[in-house]
């Protein structure tokens, strides 16, 4: 018989933060690329593209801002359509936050082995919604 993990998941609110702490998935290196681009999600292999294999995890982010800088001196066109999607996005999610953190949290507590199809959050926004309160979240493993 297989041991089941109890999902557990923590709310705490200080005059200083709002803390959200569960055993969910771990960030892989596809969990870091979705975080920094928008509307790509770890959940799916579908439109990922290059996840810089060649550089080291702790240079992933720097590697990740470098090669969108590259693409914006190349085009600078890119920098006003992605902007320009950026305010789309952030006017369609606004104050949601709330409600995006507890899809999250939904997701999180799914039994372990559930289908990626079967989990609210697919476009990795949930996790960016944490903006729009914060300027400095952390993440803690």
């Amino acid at each position: 018989m297989t041991e089941r993990r109890q999902r557990t998941l923590l709310f705490r609110v200080t005059d200083e933060a709002l803390y959200v702490a569960n055993f969910g998935r771990r960030f892989d290196r596809r969990g870091v690329v979705s975080v920094c681009r928008e509307n790509l999600s770890a959940k799916t292999d579908r439109g990922l593209g290059e996840t810089l294999d060649d550089v080291q995890d702790r240079d992933l982010v720097d590697a990740i801002r470098e090669r969108r800088l590259a693409v914006y001196k190349m085009d600078r066109d890119q920098l006003q359509e992605d902007a320009n999607h950026e305010q789309e996005t952030s006017s369609d999610y606004a104050g949601r936050s709330l409600w995006e953190l507890l899809q999250n949290a939904d997701d999180a507590l799914a039994p372990a082995g559930t289908s990626s199809a079967d989990l609210i959050g697919a476009k990795g926004l949930g996790f960016k919604s944490v903006l729009e309160i914060s300027d400095r979240p952390g993440v803690v493993a």
